[in-house]
């Protein structure tokens, strides 16, 4: 069960990182103005949503601010989530055979057996989903450098300050 929840921590985190990101792209003009460039930002949005299925079980007092990773860094977070869901899909399985052969009574936030082999079947799922991103990333890396994009990209909202009607009027 530590090993879980190790993983599931680290999932989390670099879920957060990927989450900061998606506005960033999704704002992007250059992004925005090309079709495969697009879909890749939404293909990630949905990959980033589907990793909801087992980050949720984390502990709810996980509260870390994390920053946001560069558009450069994709292919390293999809590195480590792989990993992580790799190690997600072993010790689930595990558990369920453990579960089965009556070994172990302890389950994951009650879950019987049956249900943690289908948790560890969708996380097989975006384990390939993550390899197709990762495969789509290079494309997306090229974009960045022929673009040379990766300075358009905002790494914080900057909010001018608007003026009000008496200062416009008066100039002060």
């Amino acid at each position: 069960m530590e090993i879980i929840q190790k993983a599931l921590i680290e999932l989390v985190r670099s879920r957060k990182k990927l989450t900061g990101l998606l506005p960033r792209l999704k704002e992007n003009k250059q992004i925005s103005a090309k079709e495969e460039m697009k879909t890749f930002v939404f293909d990630l949005q949905d990959y980033s949503d589907a990793l909801t299925v087992v980050t949720d079980f984390a502990e709810a007092d996980f509260a870390e601010e994390s920053d946001s990773v560069t558009p450069q860094e994709i292919s390293q977070l999809f590195s480590e989530q792989r990993q992580e869901l790799q190690t997600l899909v072993s010790e689930f399985t595990q558990l369920a055979d453990q579960m089965e052969t009556g070994e172990s009574t302890e389950g994951f936030h009650g879950l019987n057996a049956g249900s943690i082999r289908r948790m560890a079947g969708s996380l097989q799922g975006l384990i390939e989903m993550n390899g197709q991103l990762l495969q789509e990333n290079l494309n997306f890396q090229r974009f960045i450098k022929d673009v040379s994009i990766s300075e358009a990209i905002p790494t914080e909202e900057v909010v001018e300050e608007k003026t009000g009607f008496f200062k416009k009027l008066f100039g002060k």
